[in-house]
């Protein structure tokens, strides 16, 4: 039976990823994830890639006001 993640943990892993792509090391972030688990690392590129579609939006809605 798995335990359950503690809040706490998740909340830490969260911001230090949110951390590493407002400072650029995103990718070098979730290089050193996939050495220890890939289906981890794949998660984080795709959240990085939504992180990137959302900064475009709001930049075009920045630009129209």
């Amino acid at each position: 039976m798995k335990q359950p993640i503690k809040e706490g943990i998740l909340n830490k892993f969260v911001d230090s990823f949110m951390d590493s792509y407002k400072r650029g090391l995103d990718k070098y972030f979730i290089e050193k994830s996939a050495e220890r688990n890939p289906e981890l690392a794949k998660a984080l590129r795709n959240t990085s890639d939504s992180l990137d579609d959302l900064q475009k939006i709001l930049d075009k809605i920045n630009k129209k006001k």
